[in-house]
């Protein structure tokens, strides 16, 4: 059924997207609006450009909530979601829909748990995922992709780009026969865009709205009841 499928693609982002919850959680949660939230403005490059890795290298907000469209493209097929991210220190939750599909998939993670849903199946459940917190735990932030490459000597700066409302410094490099552009939030480093190019796929990643307000609690509600995952025989 295609809402397995999409709990089993939610589950992979959980796992291997290569960002632990320490980068998150350790200092608590920020409130008030985008201005008072914001850090300071990094220091520029040497040429004059902002630098990469101070923006990249900022302390982690602790506490905000971002919307990204993201699309992309392979041999003129085009597929498109919407993932929707939202951080309140120790408290994580991802919420996506693609194009197409009646299903909803969201992950929380809450009081020391980690839930994994799906809505729109005409039954909505939510599963509790046995992972063992006692080990660093991967959120998917989109931002630790653009943090691999913080120490990378050729990525170089690209100009700026307005999204959701903010200006971005863009900076680009290549790796292992992949593209990839960063926009980073001027003041607090927030990756807002992402944009790569892989063996003639692309994807886009771009913020439509974004606050670093503390989030509500009942951001982090679930859904629908929690249920113990089913284990399968063979």
């Amino acid at each position: 059924m295609e809402w397995k499928i999409i709990l089993a693609f939610l589950f992979a982002i959980i796992l291997v997207s290569g960002c632990t919850s320490s980068n998150t959680s350790e200092a608590g949660t920020t409130g008030g609006s985008q201005e008072n939230a914001l850090s300071t403005a990094p220091e520029s490059a040497t040429s004059g450009n902002p630098s990469f890795s101070s923006l990249v290298g900022m302390s982690p907000l602790t506490a905000y909530s971002i919307t990204y469209d993201v699309t992309s493209n392979y041999d003129g097929e085009t597929q498109s979601s919407t993932i929707k991210q939202v951080i309140s220190g120790t408290k994580i939750k991802y919420d996506i829909t693609t194009e197409n599909s009646p299903v909803r998939a969201v992950t929380i993670m809450t009081d020391g748990k980690y839930y994994t849903c799906a809505l729109g199946t005409g039954q909505d459940v939510c599963y509790e995922m046995s992972i063992d917190l006692a080990q660093p735990v991967v959120t998917g932030e989109a931002s630790e992709t653009a943090k691999r490459f913080e120490n990378t000597p050729d990525i170089t700066y690209d100009g700026t780009k307005i999204i959701a409302g903010a200006v971005t410094y863009c900076y680009k490099t290549s790796s292992d026969g992949a593209d990839y552009k960063f926009c980073l939030h001027k003041d607090n480093g927030m990756l807002l865009g992402m944009y790569t190019t892989v063996e003639g796929t692309t994807t886009e990643l771009e913020a439509t709205s974004f606050s670093t307000a503390t989030p509500s609690d009942s951001e982090f509600t679930l859904p629908a009841p929690a249920q113990t995952m089913p284990t399968y025989g063979y």
